[in-house]
Protein backbone atom coordinates (compact mmCIF):
# COMPACT_ATOMS: atom_id res chain seq x y z
CA UNK A 1 0.00 0.00 0.00
CA UNK A 2 2.33 2.99 -1.49
CA UNK A 3 1.96 5.99 -2.91
CA UNK A 4 3.82 6.95 -6.38
CA UNK A 5 5.21 10.45 -6.83
CA UNK A 6 4.26 10.37 -10.56
CA UNK A 7 1.28 11.32 -12.66
CA UNK A 8 -0.39 7.78 -12.24
CA UNK A 9 0.21 7.92 -8.31
CA UNK A 10 -3.86 8.76 -8.08
CA UNK A 11 -4.21 5.68 -10.10
CA UNK A 12 -1.19 3.28 -8.42
CA UNK A 13 -2.90 4.13 -5.00
CA UNK A 14 -5.69 2.31 -5.66
CA UNK A 15 -3.97 -1.03 -6.32
CA UNK A 16 -2.52 -1.95 -2.98
CA UNK A 17 -5.13 -3.99 -0.59
CA UNK A 18 -5.37 -4.05 3.29
CA UNK A 19 -8.40 -6.47 5.30
CA UNK A 20 -10.00 -5.27 7.63
CA UNK A 21 -12.62 -7.04 10.06
CA UNK A 22 -15.79 -5.07 9.87
CA UNK A 23 -16.51 -5.67 13.23
CA UNK A 24 -18.86 -3.15 15.15
CA UNK A 25 -17.75 -5.46 18.50
CA UNK A 26 -15.72 -8.18 19.41
CA UNK A 27 -18.61 -11.27 19.58
CA UNK A 28 -18.62 -15.22 20.05
CA UNK A 29 -18.68 -16.22 16.36
CA UNK A 30 -22.17 -17.26 15.20
CA UNK A 31 -22.98 -20.58 13.62
CA UNK A 32 -23.39 -19.81 9.59
CA UNK A 33 -26.98 -19.94 8.47
CA UNK A 34 -26.65 -19.69 4.52
CA UNK A 35 -24.13 -18.43 2.31
CA UNK A 36 -25.17 -15.38 0.46
CA UNK A 37 -23.57 -15.72 -3.10
CA UNK A 38 -24.32 -13.01 -6.29
CA UNK A 39 -23.55 -14.43 -9.48
CA UNK A 40 -22.14 -12.79 -12.46
CA UNK A 41 -24.80 -11.97 -15.29
CA UNK A 42 -22.93 -13.71 -17.74
CA UNK A 43 -23.22 -16.64 -15.44
CA UNK A 44 -27.07 -16.60 -14.82
CA UNK A 45 -30.04 -14.45 -14.83
CA UNK A 46 -30.68 -12.18 -11.53
CA UNK A 47 -32.04 -14.09 -9.01
CA UNK A 48 -31.93 -17.34 -10.73
CA UNK A 49 -29.64 -20.56 -10.21
CA UNK A 50 -29.26 -22.78 -13.06
CA UNK A 51 -28.63 -27.03 -12.57
CA UNK A 52 -25.43 -26.71 -13.94
CA UNK A 53 -23.93 -23.60 -11.98
CA UNK A 54 -25.70 -25.21 -8.85
CA UNK A 55 -23.46 -28.06 -9.41
CA UNK A 56 -20.11 -26.70 -10.42
CA UNK A 57 -20.95 -24.34 -6.78
CA UNK A 58 -21.66 -27.69 -4.59
CA UNK A 59 -18.39 -29.01 -6.21
CA UNK A 60 -16.15 -26.02 -4.71
CA UNK A 61 -18.10 -25.99 -1.56
CA UNK A 62 -17.78 -29.77 -1.12
CA UNK A 63 -21.44 -29.94 0.31
CA UNK A 64 -24.84 -29.66 -1.30
CA UNK A 65 -26.37 -26.38 -1.52
CA UNK A 66 -29.63 -25.73 -1.48
CA UNK A 67 -31.47 -22.61 -2.86
CA UNK A 68 -33.33 -21.18 0.10
CA UNK A 69 -34.34 -16.96 -1.56
CA UNK A 70 -32.59 -14.23 -2.56
CA UNK A 71 -32.86 -10.69 -1.96
CA UNK A 72 -33.79 -8.19 -3.95
CA UNK A 73 -30.87 -7.25 -5.60
CA UNK A 74 -30.22 -10.52 -6.99
CA UNK A 75 -27.62 -12.65 -4.39
CA UNK A 76 -28.80 -15.47 -3.65
CA UNK A 77 -29.06 -17.51 0.41
CA UNK A 78 -27.64 -21.04 -0.77
CA UNK A 79 -28.36 -23.49 2.81
CA UNK A 80 -24.86 -25.86 3.13
CA UNK A 81 -25.90 -29.30 3.54
CA UNK A 82 -23.81 -29.88 6.94
CA UNK A 83 -23.81 -27.13 9.92
CA UNK A 84 -21.04 -24.47 9.45
CA UNK A 85 -18.62 -23.25 11.78
CA UNK A 86 -17.45 -19.72 10.89
CA UNK A 87 -13.88 -20.68 9.86
CA UNK A 88 -15.34 -23.63 7.45
CA UNK A 89 -17.71 -21.00 5.94
CA UNK A 90 -14.85 -18.64 5.26
CA UNK A 91 -12.90 -21.47 3.59
CA UNK A 92 -15.90 -22.49 1.28
CA UNK A 93 -16.27 -19.03 1.03
CA UNK A 94 -12.95 -18.66 -0.61
CA UNK A 95 -13.33 -21.73 -2.55
CA UNK A 96 -16.56 -20.25 -4.28
CA UNK A 97 -14.67 -17.34 -4.90
CA UNK A 98 -12.24 -18.63 -7.49
CA UNK A 99 -15.11 -19.75 -9.58
CA UNK A 100 -15.25 -16.78 -12.59
CA UNK A 101 -19.08 -17.46 -12.07
CA UNK A 102 -19.55 -15.54 -8.42
CA UNK A 103 -19.16 -12.28 -8.02
CA UNK A 104 -19.05 -12.24 -4.44
CA UNK A 105 -20.13 -14.75 -1.40
CA UNK A 106 -20.84 -13.62 2.51
CA UNK A 107 -21.23 -16.59 4.86
CA UNK A 108 -24.45 -15.36 6.91
CA UNK A 109 -24.66 -15.90 10.80
CA UNK A 110 -27.88 -16.71 12.26
CA UNK A 111 -28.67 -13.26 13.75
CA UNK A 112 -30.41 -12.71 16.36
CA UNK A 113 -31.49 -8.87 15.66
CA UNK A 114 -31.39 -7.90 19.50
CA UNK A 115 -31.96 -3.97 19.57
CA UNK A 116 -29.74 -1.77 21.80
CA UNK A 117 -29.56 1.42 22.48
CA UNK A 118 -32.84 3.62 23.50
CA UNK A 119 -36.18 2.15 23.23
CA UNK A 120 -36.74 1.22 19.73
CA UNK A 121 -40.41 2.42 19.86
CA UNK A 122 -40.42 5.47 16.80
CA UNK A 123 -42.38 8.75 16.68
CA UNK A 124 -45.17 8.11 13.82
CA UNK A 125 -43.69 10.44 10.87
CA UNK A 126 -45.82 10.78 7.96
CA UNK A 127 -44.40 10.81 4.66
CA UNK A 128 -45.28 11.06 1.00
CA UNK A 129 -42.14 9.45 -0.99
CA UNK A 130 -41.52 5.71 -2.11
CA UNK A 131 -38.31 4.35 -3.80
CA UNK A 132 -38.88 2.30 -6.76
CA UNK A 133 -36.44 -0.20 -8.62
CA UNK A 134 -38.01 -1.34 -12.43
CA UNK A 135 -36.92 -4.74 -13.27
CA UNK A 136 -34.17 -4.85 -15.73
CA UNK A 137 -34.41 -3.81 -19.01
CA UNK A 138 -37.97 -1.90 -18.21
CA UNK A 139 -37.78 1.32 -19.81
CA UNK A 140 -38.36 4.32 -17.59
CA UNK A 141 -41.00 5.64 -19.75
CA UNK A 142 -43.13 7.50 -17.13
CA UNK A 143 -45.48 8.76 -19.61
CA UNK A 144 -46.62 5.32 -19.40
CA UNK A 145 -45.53 3.95 -16.28
CA UNK A 146 -46.83 6.81 -14.24
CA UNK A 147 -51.23 6.17 -14.53
CA UNK A 148 -50.56 2.91 -14.13
CA UNK A 149 -48.42 2.72 -10.87
CA UNK A 150 -51.28 5.16 -10.03
CA UNK A 151 -53.67 3.53 -10.42
CA UNK A 152 -52.39 0.17 -8.62
CA UNK A 153 -52.05 2.15 -6.00
CA UNK A 154 -55.37 3.93 -6.19
CA UNK A 155 -53.79 7.74 -6.10
CA UNK A 156 -51.65 9.60 -8.23
CA UNK A 157 -47.68 9.13 -8.49
CA UNK A 158 -45.19 12.21 -9.64
CA UNK A 159 -41.03 11.38 -10.48
CA UNK A 160 -39.41 13.37 -7.88
CA UNK A 161 -35.97 12.31 -8.87
CA UNK A 162 -33.60 9.07 -9.55
CA UNK A 163 -30.65 7.94 -7.80
CA UNK A 164 -28.67 5.56 -9.04
CA UNK A 165 -31.06 3.18 -10.65
CA UNK A 166 -33.83 3.76 -7.97
CA UNK A 167 -36.36 6.19 -8.77
CA UNK A 168 -38.56 8.81 -5.79
CA UNK A 169 -42.09 8.71 -6.50
CA UNK A 170 -44.37 10.86 -4.14
CA UNK A 171 -47.69 10.99 -3.29
CA UNK A 172 -50.22 13.79 -3.28
CA UNK A 173 -50.98 13.62 0.73
CA UNK A 174 -49.02 12.60 3.92
CA UNK A 175 -49.53 8.77 4.78
CA UNK A 176 -48.64 7.25 7.72
CA UNK A 177 -45.87 4.76 8.25
CA UNK A 178 -48.06 2.06 7.57
CA UNK A 179 -50.45 3.02 4.77
CA UNK A 180 -46.93 4.48 2.62
CA UNK A 181 -44.96 0.53 3.47
CA UNK A 182 -49.13 -1.07 1.84
CA UNK A 183 -48.48 1.79 -1.15
CA UNK A 184 -44.98 0.20 -1.70
CA UNK A 185 -46.08 -3.23 -1.20
CA UNK A 186 -49.11 -2.76 -4.07
CA UNK A 187 -46.14 -1.02 -6.27
CA UNK A 188 -44.06 -4.48 -5.69
CA UNK A 189 -46.58 -6.51 -7.37
CA UNK A 190 -46.60 -4.76 -10.75
CA UNK A 191 -44.99 -6.43 -13.10
CA UNK A 192 -42.21 -3.55 -14.32
CA UNK A 193 -41.25 -3.00 -10.63
CA UNK A 194 -38.30 -5.42 -9.03
CA UNK A 195 -39.00 -3.94 -5.25
CA UNK A 196 -40.24 -0.45 -3.75
CA UNK A 197 -39.56 0.52 -0.07
CA UNK A 198 -41.51 3.58 1.66
CA UNK A 199 -39.22 6.24 2.61
CA UNK A 200 -39.13 6.85 6.11
CA UNK A 201 -37.56 9.00 9.09
CA UNK A 202 -35.04 7.07 10.88
CA UNK A 203 -34.08 8.28 14.53
CA UNK A 204 -30.58 7.42 15.80
CA UNK A 205 -31.27 4.66 18.21
CA UNK A 206 -27.47 3.40 19.56
CA UNK A 207 -24.27 5.74 19.54
CA UNK A 208 -20.98 4.81 20.90
CA UNK A 209 -19.64 6.52 23.58
CA UNK A 210 -15.89 6.83 21.67
CA UNK A 211 -15.30 11.11 22.19
CA UNK A 212 -14.97 12.32 18.66
CA UNK A 213 -17.82 9.85 17.09
CA UNK A 214 -20.05 13.17 16.95
CA UNK A 215 -17.70 14.42 14.39
CA UNK A 216 -18.00 11.00 11.98
CA UNK A 217 -20.11 12.98 9.88
CA UNK A 218 -20.37 10.20 7.12
CA UNK A 219 -21.51 7.82 9.88
CA UNK A 220 -23.94 10.41 11.58
CA UNK A 221 -25.54 12.30 9.31
CA UNK A 222 -28.83 11.08 7.75
CA UNK A 223 -28.51 13.26 4.24
CA UNK A 224 -25.09 13.44 2.99
CA UNK A 225 -23.92 9.79 5.64
CA UNK A 226 -25.11 6.75 6.15
CA UNK A 227 -27.19 7.28 9.17
CA UNK A 228 -25.46 3.89 10.92
CA UNK A 229 -27.02 5.09 14.42
CA UNK A 230 -30.45 3.20 13.41
CA UNK A 231 -28.58 0.58 11.36
CA UNK A 232 -26.51 -0.70 14.62
CA UNK A 233 -29.80 -0.29 16.58
CA UNK A 234 -31.45 -3.54 14.35
CA UNK A 235 -28.05 -5.38 13.57
CA UNK A 236 -24.80 -4.00 16.14
CA UNK A 237 -22.15 -6.58 14.93
CA UNK A 238 -21.01 -8.28 11.97
CA UNK A 239 -19.34 -11.32 13.02
CA UNK A 240 -17.47 -13.55 11.06
CA UNK A 241 -17.29 -10.70 7.92
CA UNK A 242 -14.36 -9.64 6.37
CA UNK A 243 -13.74 -6.72 4.16
CA UNK A 244 -11.00 -6.50 1.67
CA UNK A 245 -9.82 -2.54 1.47
CA UNK A 246 -8.28 -1.32 -1.35
CA UNK A 247 -6.53 1.85 -0.82
CA UNK A 248 -3.60 3.53 0.04
CA UNK A 249 -2.65 1.61 2.84
CA UNK A 250 -2.56 0.77 6.61
CA UNK A 251 -0.94 1.86 9.66
CA UNK A 252 -0.93 1.20 13.21
CA UNK A 253 -3.62 1.94 15.09
CA UNK A 254 -5.28 1.19 18.86
CA UNK A 255 -8.74 1.32 17.29
CA UNK A 256 -7.91 -1.58 15.23
CA UNK A 257 -6.04 -3.67 17.03
CA UNK A 258 -7.32 -7.70 16.57
CA UNK A 259 -9.23 -6.09 13.34
CA UNK A 260 -6.65 -6.50 10.66
CA UNK A 261 -5.71 -9.81 8.86
CA UNK A 262 -2.77 -9.63 6.10
CA UNK A 263 -2.44 -7.32 3.45
CA UNK A 264 -0.67 -6.42 0.52
CA UNK A 265 1.16 -3.87 -1.73
CA UNK A 266 0.64 -4.12 -5.44
CA UNK A 267 2.92 -1.11 -6.72
CA UNK A 268 5.15 -3.07 -9.36
CA UNK A 269 7.78 -0.25 -9.67
CA UNK A 270 10.40 -0.35 -5.81
CA UNK A 271 11.39 2.79 -7.87
CA UNK A 272 8.15 4.97 -7.00
CA UNK A 273 6.68 2.33 -3.89
CA UNK A 274 8.74 4.29 -1.54
CA UNK A 275 9.71 1.21 0.28
CA UNK A 276 12.50 -0.21 -1.49
CA UNK A 277 10.80 -3.12 -3.03
CA UNK A 278 8.13 -3.77 -5.36
CA UNK A 279 4.99 -5.92 -4.59
CA UNK A 280 5.31 -7.57 -1.48
CA UNK A 281 3.27 -8.46 1.79
CA UNK A 282 3.35 -5.66 3.53
CA UNK A 283 0.30 -2.80 3.14
CA UNK A 284 2.24 -0.08 4.85
CA UNK A 285 0.93 3.00 3.90
CA UNK A 286 4.17 5.04 3.43
CA UNK A 287 2.43 8.20 2.89
CA UNK A 288 3.63 11.60 0.68
CA UNK A 289 6.81 11.96 -1.30
CA UNK A 290 6.99 15.59 0.42
CA UNK A 291 6.72 17.41 3.64
CA UNK A 292 3.31 19.18 4.21
CA UNK A 293 4.28 22.99 2.70
CA UNK A 294 6.82 21.34 -0.14
CA UNK A 295 5.69 22.04 -4.05
CA UNK A 296 5.64 18.81 -6.29
CA UNK A 297 2.98 15.77 -6.13
CA UNK A 298 2.56 16.03 -2.24
CA UNK A 299 -0.56 14.97 -0.24
CA UNK A 300 -1.63 12.08 -2.61
CA UNK A 301 -1.99 10.03 0.73
CA UNK A 302 -3.55 11.77 3.55
CA UNK A 303 -3.70 7.98 5.23
CA UNK A 304 -7.03 7.48 3.42
CA UNK A 305 -6.84 3.65 3.83
CA UNK A 306 -6.59 4.19 7.69
CA UNK A 307 -9.53 6.59 7.76
CA UNK A 308 -11.55 4.05 5.35
CA UNK A 309 -10.37 1.18 7.46
CA UNK A 310 -11.47 3.01 10.64
CA UNK A 311 -14.80 3.61 9.19
CA UNK A 312 -15.04 -0.02 8.41
CA UNK A 313 -14.11 -1.55 11.57
CA UNK A 314 -12.84 0.69 14.52
CA UNK A 315 -12.89 -0.78 17.47
CA UNK A 316 -15.88 1.46 19.62
CA UNK A 317 -17.50 1.88 22.89
CA UNK A 318 -14.35 1.83 24.76
CA UNK A 319 -14.16 5.54 25.22
CA UNK A 320 -11.58 5.93 22.85
CA UNK A 321 -10.86 8.04 19.97
CA UNK A 322 -12.65 6.71 16.82
CA UNK A 323 -10.46 6.70 13.50
CA UNK A 324 -11.25 9.66 11.75
CA UNK A 325 -8.35 9.48 8.90
CA UNK A 326 -8.60 13.44 7.17
CA UNK A 327 -10.42 14.90 10.65
CA UNK A 328 -6.41 14.74 11.84
CA UNK A 329 -7.14 12.37 15.20
CA UNK A 330 -6.69 9.39 14.07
Amino acid sequence: MKVSPSPLRSALAVVAASVAMALAAPTAAAPIATLRVMLHPDAATRGTLPAHVLAQLEMAAGTTLTLAGGTRTGALDLIPGKPLEAADAAAIARRLRENRGVLWVQPQPAVNATKIGHSTQQPEVAGRRLMVRLQDGVDADWSLLLPRLGQAVGMPLTVERQIADVWILSVPAPQSPDALAALAQRLQQEREVRYADPVRRAFTQAAPNDPLFSRQWSLTDATSGINAEAAWAVQPSATGMTVAVVDTGILPHPDLVGRLLPGYDFITDPETARDGSARDPDPRDEGDWTNDGDCGYGQASFFHGLFVAGMIAANTNNGNTLLTGNNAVA
